[in-house]
């Protein structure tokens, strides 16, 4: 029996797993272990181990996404998740998968031998301190119940996987590229382009059994008549085509479903790395705008792409036929060029789909914004100015869709104009004698199927038009994401983490100094030479007038915005060296009402955004105890579904009074060392605000309150 222990790694060697997968499974990586600094790794438990493998894989330029599975799970998720990683929970070691081949995974030991082991011995292994106690109480039970020891095994067996069916095994690692990484790499690891290599194979077969049916049928009825033989010939080729053009429809959804699973991925990611800057300079209807996009981009680039390379597939063929046909060269020449004159007609709508996307975004945006203003519109501007420039805008609208609507009419209409076109290509040669009936037949059929290649070109190309033009709005957020972020080192994660790291009474927790900051565009900083000292257990007031930068000091500390100039430490560290994730880790922030939101989701979801995820028990005990600390008990009373009930936009609505409370509660529940709070309780009224401070003022290690004096 294989020692699943002798083949585990230590977590002191985790990182050298983390690049052995990598290397055995073709990820791409950016950096090495050889230039790496010693790893301090240490025993970390539950979501500490979670933090310190993430980033241990992305300086590697990997991503570890830990993930949950019900007990009854486990062994089908070992079999689906290589490469990964998985604990095991009696030895503390890690196991390190990187394929499957049947019902056995292949492993790498630490000798970097590749060994393949049992899935069902790796899941004992995974379950077996959940396992452990609920065997050991069943099985004094069915000692007296079940005399026979084997059939007492198959019961214990059985009751246990009963009773813990839905519990969560947790210690499970997938290791992927991120989102921001080479688009080319994501596909490529997802399989895709064998995918469309094996679409385009298929449907290649495809249609010349199409031809082939085509070819029969036409020879018999130009030749000497339809006969058994040519019938059975006939529907042997259509038949023959079913199985690929059913492999054809399969393949074509998997490949739209994937790559639109990716790009969906790399919007996400990059529309919450997007600069702040350019979202505040952005009105409201520009950034629904964006969203909107986004959605078409995936529809029609994807159902475009796959009609213009099987279009492509098509015009390959068909030149081919065309050539041996009555007509020769000169057919299959008037094909290619009537593909190309579509083409350029293509183009052509795609300029002026542009003007005309841009005319309606134009007209979209002054209507959002006008609404968002209206009621300041109404108090402000007198009606005569109402509807000031409308009449130009919609007569400037009116005429760029025109303009785009017969191009693309033309464009539609290119298909039906082939059989012209292709009739008059081989006509001129059945005035000679000697065309044979087959010959006549693959010219007809060639000229009718090129029609239906044409028309797939035309639909595809409408589709790639139109999502070019939605690209322009959506590749910020796709380029947001490729922008690198800077990452810890790995022994930073492990010193903070296993509480290495001790300050005393002297060292600061937050040392800033001499910090500058400008908006783009203005001239003059908006926070000039400003320093702020605070120690574990201080609670410093931060008054100042309207305007004044307040807000924007805030978020030079909560790390939401870097400084020009200056010199700014966390527990001794700066910027580079903790990285965005572990800054924001230990600064927990409750910005102003308008740059805070309440997600239409579960009220639980918007409590634990800056805890780990999925929550564990003790995540739903201490927010429950934070909101009854924060006065919102007899809210939690009022809802349906307690902390389970929908809220935001879309669901149960909260006051102002209710949401500046849950934007406290969500930044206590981080549990981060500073907690800023800025102007969380200017919507409070005076006895529920006494009774937040002093829920706060209990609860967070340090504190900064922005408030108007």
């Amino acid at each position: 029996m294989t020692d699943l222990a002798a083949l585990a790694w230590p977590i002191g060697r985790l990182v050298e797993a983390l690049e052995v997968a990598a290397k055995q499974c073709g990820l791409p990586r950016s950096k090495s272990t050889e230039t790496a600094p010693t790893w301090g790794a240490a025993e970390l438990e539950g979501p500490a181990l979670d933090r310190w493998v993430e980033a241990a894989a992305s300086w590697l330029g990997l991503e570890a996404e830990p993930f949950e599975v019900d007990h009854g799970e486990v062994e089908g998720m070992l079999l689906r998740a290589a490469p990964a990683i998985v604990r095991l929970s009696a030895e503390g070691r890690f196991l390190l998968l990187v394929g499957r081949r049947g019902g056995a995974i292949t492993v790498v030991t630490p000798e970097l031998k590749v060994v393949r082991v049992r899935a069902r011995m790796v899941r004992d292994a995974l379950c077996h301190a959940m396992e452990a106690p609920v065997a050991a109480q069943l099985g004094t039970w069915l000692g007296g119940v079940v005399p026979d020891p084997r059939h007492r095994r198959r019961v214990l067996d059985q009751s246990v996987r009963e009773l813990l069916q839905k519990e969560r095994v947790t210690g499970c690692y997938m290791i992927r590229i991120p989102p921001g990484a080479s688009f080319w790499a994501q596909m490529r690891m997802d399989g895709i382009p064998a995918r469309v290599f094996l679409l385009v194979a298929s449907h290649a077969v495809q249609f010349a059994l199409g031809l082939g049916a085509w070819y029969t049928l036409g020879a018999g009825v130009f030749g000497a008549g339809l006969d058994r033989s040519w019938l059975l010939a006939w529907g042997l080729c259509l038949l023959s085509a079913i199985p690929f053009q059913v492999l054809t429809v399969w393949l074509q959804g998997r490949i739209v479903l994937a790559i639109g699973t990716l790009l969906k991925r790399r919007v996400l990611v990059g529309a919450l790395r997007v600069d702040e800057n350019l979202l505040r300079r952005e009105g409201a209807g520009q950034l629904l705008g964006r969203a909107a996009e986004a959605s078409a981009v995936e529809a029609l680039a994807l159902s475009g792409g796959v009609f213009a390379i099987l279009a492509i597939v098509e015009f390959a063929v068909l030149t081919v036929v065309l050539s041996i046909g009555p007509g020769g060269i000169w057919h299959a020449l008037a094909l290619i060029g009537w593909a190309l004159l579509t083409i350029a007609v293509a183009w052509q709508c795609y300029e002026r789909g542009g003007r005309w996307t841009q005319a309606r975004r134009d007209m979209t945006n002054d209507l959002v914004e006008q609404m968002v203003g209206h009621r300041t519109r109404l108090a402000q501007q007198s009606p005569a100015r109402w509807h000031d420039a409308e009449d130009e805008a919609l007569e400037r609208y009116l005429g760029v869709s025109a303009s785009f609507d017969g191009r693309e009419t033309m464009l539609r209409a290119m298909p039906q104009a082939w059989f012209l076109v292709g009739l008059a290509a081989f006509l001129p040669s059945l005035l000679y004698a000697g065309t044979s009936a087959a010959a006549l037949a693959i010219s007809v059929g060639g000229t009718l199927l090129g029609a239906a290649a044409l028309g797939r070109l035309a639909s595809g190309l409408a589709q790639l038009s139109g999502a070019a033009i939605a690209w322009r709005e959506v590749k910020p957020l796709y380029q947001a994401a490729a922008v690198p972020e800077i990452q810890p080192s790995p022994d930073v994660v492990a010193s903070y983490l296993a509480g290495a790291q001790q300050h005393d009474s002297t060292t600061p927790l937050l040392d800033a100094a001499d910090l500058v900051f400008a908006f783009p565009g203005r001239p003059q900083p908006v926070v000039r030479q400003c320093s702020l000292r605070v120690q574990l257990g201080d609670r410093v007031l931060l008054e100042g007038p309207s305007g004044g930068g307040k807000s924007t000091f805030a978020s030079l500390l909560a790390g939401l915005r870097q400084p020009q100039a200056g010199l700014l430490l966390l527990e001794g560290l700066d910027w580079q060296t903790l990285g965005p994730g572990g800054w924001r880790r230990r600064i927990g922030a409750a910005p102003q009402y308008h740059d805070n939101h309440v997600l239409t989701e579960t009220f639980m979801f918007n409590l634990l955004m800056g805890r780990h995820w999925p929550p564990q028990r003790k995540d739903f005990t201490d927010a429950t105890e934070v909101c009854r600390a924060l006065g919102l008990s007899e809210l939690l009373e009022r809802m349906p579904a307690g902390l389970m009930q929908m809220v935001g936009d879309s669901g149960w609505r909260l006051s102002h009074g209710e949401r500046s409370r849950l934007f406290v509660a969500r930044a206590l529940l981080q549990d981060a060392k500073l907690l800023i709070l800025d102007e969380s309780f200017a919507a409070l009224d005076p006895r529920t605000l006494e009774q937040c401070l002093r829920c706060v003022m209990e609860r967070a290690p340090a504190l900064v309150v922005i408030a108007h004096p």
